[in-house]
């Protein structure tokens, strides 16, 4: 294979490589929005840093504890996520809602203290 080719394999390689964890980063920051667009206003001002990343997890939605609460039963099980805000009300907890990556929609909260 001759040197041109390589490059041109390696270019498109990496190229393809940037685009996929590209696609990973912005799904993160579109699923943070859709939970920080379902919260209330007081639970807006809650929250500790607004530009701050919110923790956000793949998770098993069956293996959630009675403190969830889900208010939109048609979801897709398999595409569950939880995103967290870090919360000012220390008596309360942070709060963390659950989006439906496929409908993108929450779909449901963990209740607070």
């Amino acid at each position: 294979m001759s040197r041109v080719k390589k490059i041109l394999y390696l270019f498109c390689f990496l190229s393809l490589l940037l685009i996929f964890t590209g696609c990973k980063k912005g799904e993160k920051e579109e699923l943070q929005e859709i939970a920080f667009n379902s919260l209330t206003d007081k639970e807006k001002e809650e929250i500790v840093d607004k530009n701050d990343k919110a923790d956000i997890e793949k998770i098993d939605i069956d293996s959630l504890s009675n403190n969830a609460n889900i208010f939109f039963g048609n979801h897709n099980k398999e595409e569950i996520y939880s995103v967290t805000f870090k919360s000012k009300n220390e008596a309360l907890g942070d709060i963390t809602i659950f989006i439906d990556r496929k409908s993108k929609k929450a779909i449901g909260s963990l209740i607070r203290k």
